[in-house]
Order: C-alpha cells, then structure tokens, then sequence
C-alpha cells in the first residue's frame, strides 16, 4: 500500500495525464484506491481533490453508461441523462468546480477495475480532458487493475491508438503484495491512527474495538511479528521470487482478532505468554480457512507462466 500511494503521489505531483498499476486479484487494490480517495493518506498524497470510478465490464461498450459510472463515483445528484454531450458536460463542471476550489487547478480519477476499459471508455476520458484542458485544469488518470492492463497498453501501441497509450499508458507500475516484516507494520499502524469506525466518529478500528485497551496503550501495530510468522511459515517455499502477501491475508486475520478478542484480553495479552500464543494460533487458523498456502501456490504458477 505505501509504495503505491507514494507512487500514485508522484504522479499527481508530476501532473501527468495518465498512469496505471496492476496487480493480481485480492493484493489491496480497491482497498489502496479508496483509502485515497476517502482522504486517509494525507500525509502522502497532494491536496488536490481525488475521486474513485469503479469500472464495470460491459458486453457492448456505452460511452453514456461510463459516464454514468463516473458521475456515480463522483456523487452527482444526477446520473443519467437523454444525451451523452449533457452527461460529459456534468462530468467537466463538476471536476473543474473541485480542481479550482483547491487552488491547484488539478483534480485526479482513481479508475478502479480499469482492465474492464478499452479504447472507447479512454476515448471518452480523453474528452474530458480536452475540454478541462480548455478550462486550464489537469485533470490526471489513474488506472489500476489486474495484468490485464498490460495487454490493453500494449494492444493501443500496435494499433492506430498510440496516442492513448501516450496519455493514459505510459507510465505505470506493477503494485506488489507486502514483501517484509516493516511494510506490514506499516499497514497495521494504518489501523491504529489512519482508520475511522464507524464513519464520522474520529476513531480508529483499534479505538472503536478495544478501547480500554488502546486507552492503556494497545496498538494493534505490536501484531506485527505474530502475523509475519504465521504467513511465513504458511507461505510455499517460492524459489527465485520473493514473498508478496495480498491485502486480504492482512485483513481478515486483524479483522478476526478485533471480533474474537475482548477488550479486557487484549490488554492481558500484552503481558500473558499464554494469551499470545492464543493470538498467533487464531492468525494460522484464519490464514488456512483462507487457503493462503494454497493461493500462493497459484500465484507463483501464474509467475512462472509469465516468465516464459
């Protein structure tokens, strides 16, 4: 996730018009997109206004239903329209009313699910741009999606479509599961300090859970060590690639001990040996019910099928 944001960071502060990162299925994608765009990396990314489209797949292509998909991600009161010319036009006000209201002149899309569009949906995106272009606004397109997109930019390169390789393409980034005991610990802190639940109330996941616990100190950043053992010792042995854990083996385990544990535990764990091991126990049991071993093993099939 850090190496994403910061990723996505550059870009924004390069002002480019486009960039993608994939990555397989369940590597935190749509976890990373929404984190941004829900405002919790601001000590990462740019203060510019920042908006999340979750792409759908669609038999036949419809420039007015993507442009429905984005006003949806921008909360537009209005979704629909007779014509795709009105549709567009509310799109643009929308972006240039946020991007001036920054004082950057900048706004960023965060499309989600991006291998599900191809050259009609950029068409459509090249739009918009153009005529934010006009209005002195960068508007700057972020991808991310599964490897499939590696296929789409390749496929505009050798079509008559360079020029939307050029602007959307061109710069990417392969997003990678965490790959260290120090990232990991990264994405806990995130629970401690960077979450809010339930919505408004200005508390983390750790707070809103155990808070006596976290009121005594308790993050549940010092699990750290626990779950890098137990995906350790769950993780096939990976020959010449390195350890890249999805987000969803985070997760559900964290999630698992905010709901197993009570708060009072916690805090006893801290000093209990046997509480401890009651922990670690309950991380290697979610990881088996989630079939890590077993997806990783799928993975690094896939790996090697693309080293070929």
């Amino acid at each position: 996730m850090d190496s994403l944001l910061k990723q996505i960071a550059t870009w924004i502060n390069q002002r480019v018009t486009g960039a993608f990162a994939s990555a397989p299925t369940r590597f935190g994608k749509t976890r990373t997109a929404k984190f941004a765009a829900e405002g919790y990396a601001s000590d990462v990314l740019p203060a510019v206004p920042m908006y999340l489209v979750v792409c759908k797949k669609h038999t036949v292509c419809s420039e007015s239903e993507f442009l429905g998909e984005i006003l949806k991600g921008l909360n537009h009161q209005f979704k629909t329209a007779r014509s795709r010319g009105i549709l567009r036009e509310r799109v643009v006000n929308f972006l240039a009313v946020s991007a001036e209201s920054c004082g950057q002149r900048q706004v960023v899309l965060l499309c989600d699910e991006a291998q599900h569009n191809h050259v009609p949906e950029y068409h459509a995106l090249c739009g918009i741009q153009n005529d934010l272009d006009q209005l002195g606004i960068r508007l700057t397109v972020i991808s991310l999606g599964s490897p499939e997109l590696w296929n789409i930019h390749q496929m505009m390169i050798t079509s008559k479509e360079t020029y939307l390789a050029a602007r959307f393409l061109h710069r990417k980034m392969r997003f990678r599961g965490i790959q260290s005991e120090k990232e990991l610990r990264f994405v806990l802190r995130q629970y401690d300090f960077d979450t809010e639940w339930p919505e408004g109330s200005r508390r983390s996941f750790t707070n809103y859970f155990f808070p006596n616990s976290f009121a005594d100190g308790f993050r549940i950043e010092e699990l750290t060590p626990y779950l890098w053992h137990a995906l350790l010792k769950q993780a096939p042995k990976l020959g010449p690639y390195p350890l890249e854990v999805p987000m969803e083996y985070i997760a559900h385990p964290i999630e698992a001990v905010f709901r197993t544990f009570p708060d009072i535990q916690v805090a006893d764990q801290r000093r209990s040996e046997r509480d401890r091991g009651e922990v670690s126990e309950l991380l290697e049991n979610i990881l088996e019910e989630l079939a890590f071993s077993e997806y990783m093993n799928g993975l690094i099939y896939d790996l090697r099928g693309e080293s070929k």
